[in-house]
């Protein structure tokens, strides 16, 4: 195929017209020459002449610029056909009427130049092609060309002498012509001998070019030597038609094929054909004298055939054993379950195994010679490790992708591409690859499996662990001492058990590559406060002293992650500690890693369990899970969480000392902004204070801003009702008597509208309320100027919680069970409670009863907690409403953005915290958000206008 297909449309437009000027002026030079009166001769005739070797350059130069495949070789014969035009140009501008040319003259250094870019182009075709040449390669082309020199020798030796009359200048000149020839054609035909290779059209066009050309320079040559040359016959058309053929094998697509059978009698072919041409001139020499120069070629021609023929005997026996091991390889890729296949160069495939073939449904020969990419590879081009290893010989790695079964189908695959090398050169590949399906099936299955176990197991044991904290707590009633006990092992056990199902679930989801470090900018002392701050309690329980060290240097990591391999770590430090004992948590810098340290005066660990403690259920002593509540997986998590990062973990330990353990991140270089945690607490109501005193706008503000109340200052009462009508608040604080628009006329505007009318407001005045009348509108408290705290904030309660019910918690949850002990844990705390089993239910009772919390479970019927959070995002009235979600499942950053985490959505893993803790944060966002007013200490009553 033509490689015009690859170029642009007016490089191919320009290409074809050139291409039908040369063949139009070669066949109507050979037509003029053939039927013609006489020789073609003249002017115009000669400067034709030359413009057929112009041509034909053009085209191979034209090639080289278009296609970077083999430039170079075609660029050389395109200069040298150039040359070639030159020496004529100059042979009939200069020398044609000279009565005796010159020899040598410019023309031959020309005309010769052509016969040493050929030669050169020929050669790095063969290298290109081959990837290397062997020297019975060299052997073959020398017994050629002595061959076809010795026949050379003996038709034109004798009539070069002749015409030259012995002068050694013009003597060499003319020998150089057939010497050449014969160099040219002997690399050609040494090439057709090779073993185990099959050429293209391209080496077709090439050997018939230089087999003709041989024949007709020889004729040429003798021509002129005897004097019987004319010019402008039909054997000058003969030369413009070879380098058009050699113009047309440069644009032919390279199709060069290892066969998959040597060829044995490649071997001999040369040596045997041009022994017995030797052996010819010798025994014509007995009849007819040859010129001893040909009988000289003839004997180096026998002398080179043997030793092919030496060589070929040894090929023979090395080929033997080639055979041998190749009868073994293929049998070992027979016999392969994974498929394997080899590439060339160019990306065709040139072997396959059947089990590629069972796989793709091909044969296993219509796979040979097809693009491997385009046939099965199902990624684009820029994304197949295929091309880069023929390209760059890149090293082989498993990579997972799709294959293109025949039938169009695909089918999950990992494979690996390795290249092969030749002389330092990528000749081809070989690739791997097996059918992953069922792998995939069974990863998917295991997945499957673990989302079901963590929601199945976590929420009953929620449930059971939550119950059992009621009973013991003592909230549903006193128990006996023997029923108090019974109540502290089951909650004891409960939480050894909920332990172990969260290690063993996360260690999984770890090793099956689920698990996707969320790497932000992080400071090294702010995890570790905030580790030690979650171990306090334990370490307060067990008499153990927590110290901190740490530098505050930057890390990019996912904190919880990390947060979580310190409290493993520290939790193990303080179970090993005696009381009254102390662990260290430090971390400081150790060239480009992060050195965390974690040291204790616990019993220690033995040298030789020192790496034993953090393989899975590793433990110094197997009574360790039973009196310290191990699960002997703490310590692998934190290993494969550290490695995910790019550090490393370690123990060190001295027996009846302590215990060291450290681990090491790398250090952050890159100036990015820190993670900082959402706010938790949503912001408390929104009150509009109102006073043309600016001073007392400012004061009232900070008294307000410290209890967390939202302020929005303004100074006029026209300032106060268009801040009203653009932000809604909760409680207007309103002066009286104020310049401009009054205290009064600001509350009848907005008493006016619809929007403003229900805001209740709270004067603030120097005027007692029985000595003023009342403003319109909703008053819920009057205050006399310097307001006391006291009062100021017990009138805004009564205003936010006006219709004075308690604060209102909606439990979205499925299981009854869990439900129930939320709902009972809540109330004991007298909060309203309202409950939802599914999405659809929640929707319609968040807008029924506005709760002031939302207690969402994720994985629900009808609607998921997703689609609830979305729905509440979209809705102006609630999407304010603070939501905990209280999951089993394990989020990922598309969760968690979907929830909206950034904005204050709080995240709590069911039997990851504990029943208690996750009492604690509920109780604790309640409060803030209903801003309880907390007792102002006696100065501040006694001082209540004091700030």
């Amino acid at each position: 195929a033509s490689l015009l297909e690859g170029v642009s449309p007016v490089a191919r437009t320009i290409v074809g017209i050139t291409w039908l000027a040369a063949f139009v002026a070669v066949a109507a030079f050979a037509l003029r020459t053939v039927t013609g009166p006489g020789p073609a001769t003249g002017p115009a005739y000669e400067a034709l002449y030359v413009a057929l070797y112009m041509l034909p350059g053009g085209l191979c130069i034209a090639r080289a610029a278009l296609v970077r495949h083999e430039r170079g070789p075609w660029l050389a014969f395109g200069i040298g056909m150039l040359a070639w035009a030159g020496g004529y140009a100059y042979y009939f501008a200069v020398l044609q009427d000279l009565p005796s040319p010159p020899s040598p003259s410019p023309s031959d250094a020309l005309w010769l130049t052509y016969y040493a870019c050929a030669g050169g182009a020929l050669i790095s075709l063969l290298r290109r092609r081959l990837g290397s040449i062997k020297k019975s390669l060299w052997i073959d082309v020398a017994i050629a060309a002595l061959a076809l020199a010795s026949i050379s020798a003996a038709l034109l030796v004798d009539p070069i002498l002749a015409s030259t009359g012995g002068e050694l200048a013009a003597v060499a000149t003319n020998l150089a012509y057939p010497v050449a020839d014969v160099l040219l054609i002997g690399v050609v035909l040494a090439a057709f001998a090779l073993s185990g290779w099959r050429p293209g059209e391209s080496w077709y066009l090439l050997g018939a070019a230089f087999a003709i050309q041989i024949v007709f320079d020889t004729v040429y040559l003798y021509q002129v030597a005897s004097g019987t040359y004319v010019a402008g016959t039909s054997l000058d058309a003969v030369w413009p038609a070879l380098m058009l053929m050699i113009a047309a094998a440069a644009w032919q697509k390279p199709r060069t094929i290892v066969s998959t059978e040597y060829e044995r009698w490649h071997a001999l072919v040369v040596s045997i054909v041009f022994a017995a041409v030797a052996l010819f001139l010798t025994t014509y020499d007995h009849f007819v004298p040859l010129h001893s120069a040909a009988t000289i070629l003839a004997a180096a021609t026998l002398a080179a055939a043997f030793v092919r023929t030496a060589t070929t005997f040894a090929d023979v026996r090395s080929l033997s054993k080639s055979r041998e091991l190749l009868a073994q390889n293929q049998s070992i890729l027979n016999s392969a379950g994974e498929g394997i296949y080899g590439l060339d160069r160019w990306g065709r495939i040139t072997f396959a195994n059947p089990a590629t073939a069972d796989l793709t449904g091909y044969g296993t020969d219509e796979l040979v010679g097809l693009d491997a990419h385009l046939t099965l590879h199902h990624a684009e081009t820029g994304e197949s490790p295929m091309v880069a290893a023929l390209r760059e010989g890149a090293a082989p790695t498993a990579i997972e992708g799709l294959y293109r079964r025949r039938d169009g189908s695909t089918f999950p695959v990992e494979y690996t591409c390795t290249a092969l090398e030749e002389s330092g050169r990528v000749a081809g590949a070989v690739v791997v690859f097996k059918d992953v399906t069922e792998r995939r099936e069974v990863e998917r299955l295991k997945e499957e499996f673990t989302s079901v176990v963590s929601h199945e197991l976590r929420t009953p044991l929620t449930s059971i662990r939550g119950s059992l904290g009621l009973l013991a707590s003592g909230t549903l009633g006193a128990l006996s001492p023997k029923g108090q006990r019974m109540a502290d092992i089951a909650v004891s056990n409960t939480d050894r058990l909920v332990r172990l199902i969260n290690d063993i679930l996360d260690i999984e989801r770890i090793d099956s590559g689920r698990v996707t470090m969320e790497r932000v900018a992080s400071r090294t002392d702010e995890l570790v406060a905030r580790a030690v701050e979650v171990m306090r309690p334990m370490a307060d329980e067990a008499g153990v002293r927590v110290e901190t060290n740490a530098a505050g240097l930057r890390i990019e990591a996912d904190p919880d992650r990390i947060i979580q391999t310190l409290t493993n770590l520290i939790s193990n430090s303080i179970k090993f500690s005696p009381p009254e004992s102390v662990v260290s948590v430090s971390a400081e810098r150790d060239g480009r890693r992060v050195l965390f340290r974690i040291t204790d005066a616990g019993r220690g660990i033995p040298a030789d369990k020192l790496e034993t403690v953090f393989e899975r259920f590793g433990q110094v002593d197997a009574s360790d899970s039973r009196e310290k509540g191990g699960t002997g997986l703490g310590l692998p998590i934190c290993r494969r969480i550290v490695q995910q990062h790019g550090g490393e973990i370690w123990a060190d330990s001295v027996e009846g000392e302590g215990t060291t353990l450290s681990f090491t991140l790398p250090v952050s270089e890159v100036e990015s902004p820190i993670a900082t945690e959402p706010d938790e607490h949503p912001a408390g109501p929104v009150v509009l204070v109102c006073d043309d005193d600016a001073s007392v706008v400012e004061t009232v503000s900070l008294m307000l801003e410290e209890r967390g109340y939202r302020v929005i200052p303004a100074t006029s009462g026209q300032e106060a009702v268009e801040l009203a009508l653009e932000t809604r608040p909760d409680v207007i604080v309103l002066d009286l008597l104020m310049p401009g628009m009054s205290g009064w006329e600001a509350a009848s505007a907005l008493n006016e509208h619809p929007e403003t009318a229900a805001i209740p407001l709270v004067v603030l005045s120097v005027l007692a309320a029985d000595e003023a009348e009342p403003p319109g509108g909703d008053v819920v408290g009057w205050l006399e100027k310097p307001p006391n705290e006291r009062s100021l904030f017990q009138a805004l309660e009564r205003a936010v919680n006006r219709d004075g019910h308690p604060p209102r918690v909606l439990v979205v949850e499925d299981d009854e069970d869990l439900a129930g002990v939320l709902l009972a844990t809540f109330e004991h705390h007298g909060l309203e409670t309202h409950h939802a089993t599914d999405g659809v239910q929640a929707i319609e009772l968040s807008q029924r009863v506005r709760p002031d919390l939302l207690v969402l479970d994720l994985v629900l019927p009808e609607m998921d907690g997703f689609e609830v959070v979305d729905w509440l995002q979209r809705h102006d009235r609630l999407k304010s409403v603070p939501i905990m979600v209280y999951t089993a499942r394990d989020l990922d950053a598309d969760d968690r953005a979907r929830l909206n985490v950034d904005a204050g959505t709080q995240l709590f893993t069911k039997s990851r915290v504990s029943p208690d803790q996750f009492e604690e944060r509920v109780m604790d966002l309640v409060n803030r958000i209903t801003r309880q007013p907390k007792e102002p200490s006696d100065e501040a009553q006694a001082h209540p206008d004091r700030r």
